[in-house]
């Protein structure tokens, strides 16, 4: 008798565990996506600036540190500065140059693992911070 159960028992076993491996992989995606809608729900409620807050050469690097993490709002001031400020190319470059590059550093978080994430925005915005910003207020202060 025991030889008749087991093997097809045996077979069941591995089967299970893929369902199981299916489900946590679901719920690792589940989870994933709730943290980011989380992140972008708080993003939302922050008090940020907005378009008719108009950023000037003078504090264009704080109107961006503030809109760090918003990548449409973070976008749309640059542009607007860009286009609408009456600054240096230089100071300009800068703004741009931040843009591009909190683009990429956000298309690079889809890529890492969900448990560093935290980690990696904090990385993200002290390089900012440390050199972008700074380079941005001598570029527009000069």
């Amino acid at each position: 008798m025991k030889r008749l159960l087991l093997p097809p028992l045996l077979r069941l076993i591995p089967a299970a565990q893929a369902t199981d491996d299916v489900k946590c992989e679901a719920m690792n995606k589940a989870y994933g996506r709730l943290t980011i809608g989380l992140l972008a729900s708080a993003i939302a409620l922050a008090p940020l600036p907005t378009k008719a807050q108009v950023a000037t050469s003078e504090n264009i690097a704080e109107k961006l540190s503030s809109a760090f993490g918003n990548q449409g709002l973070f976008d749309s001031i640059a542009v607007e500065f860009v286009d609408k400020a009456n600054a240096s190319f230089s100071c300009k470059w800068w703004v741009m140059k931040a843009n591009h590059q909190h683009q990429l550093d956000f298309r690079s978080l889809q890529t890492t693992p969900q448990e560093v994430h935290q980690h990696i925005m904090g990385q993200m915005q002290g390089n900012m911070v440390e050199f972008t910003f700074p380079a941005i207020n001598k570029a527009c202060t000069d």
